[in-house]
């Protein structure tokens, strides 16, 4: 995995080049586990290719590519022990892992990030419905950034599991995806997200993510 994980945050760096704290910004991501590491890389190349099909300005693809790749840095402030329980949080912890988000958008703003990308994280756990957090907002009022890192995060928990569920199939992903389309996810990105698994069946975030656990 050394090569995979080089490559990746060779990426990152790039991505990190206007940033004065860049370095300090990838010791940072370096210190998170193994799991939502290599986590992070994976959404990143699914958020690509969702992009891809969104046909968006460079720009904010650079800015999608980098909130992506740091949506879950705010998770080096969460001890390992919660974040690796191996049965499902009570309802204290999940409040305090759910501050994740939160703390990651504080972590890049204090790096001067920019607002949109600080946004994206901070938002990336909304729901479509509004029962998401941590403010509860719907439809287009999640930042659509956001609202794409959502679907390929969920994607990718599912294909790859947790300590506490097991790895689902493909087609299982697919299905809840789809039963959650309108409630959690955008329907529009749900589709493009059916859309991009076509057209990315060979893809190494798809053929070998478990690899990556």
């Amino acid at each position: 995995m050394f090569k995979e994980e080089q490559q990746a945050i060779d990426q990152l760096n790039q991505l990190l080049k206007p940033i004065q704290a860049k370095y300090e910004i990838v010791e940072l991501f370096l210190q998170l586990d193994n799991y939502t590491r290599f986590h992070s890389y994976r959404v990143k190349e699914v958020v690509f290719a969702i992009a891809t099909l969104q046909n968006m300005p460079s720009n904010q693809l650079a800015d999608l590519m980098l909130a992506s790749f740091l949506h879950d840095i705010g998770k080096v402030a969460i001890p390992d022990e919660l974040l690796n329980k191996n049965t499902r949080l009570n309802e204290k912890e999940l409040q305090y892992v759910r501050m994740h988000a939160r703390i990651g958008a504080d972590m890049c703003a204090m790096f001067h990030i920019s607002e949109s990308i600080v946004e994206a994280i901070r938002c990336h756990h909304e729901y479509f419905n509004g029962a998401g957090y941590p403010y509860g907002l719907t439809a287009a009022a999640i930042p659509l950034e956001s609202r794409i890192i959502a679907v390929a995060d969920a994607l990718d928990v599912m294909l790859v599991g947790r300590s506490y569920s097991k790895p689902r199939s493909l087609e299982d992903a697919i299905k809840i995806m789809m039963l959650n389309s309108g409630s959690q996810f955008d329907p529009a990105l749900v589709n493009t997200l059916l859309t991009t698994i076509k057209q990315n069946k060979n893809a190494t975030w798809m053929k070998y993510a478990r690899a990556y656990h």
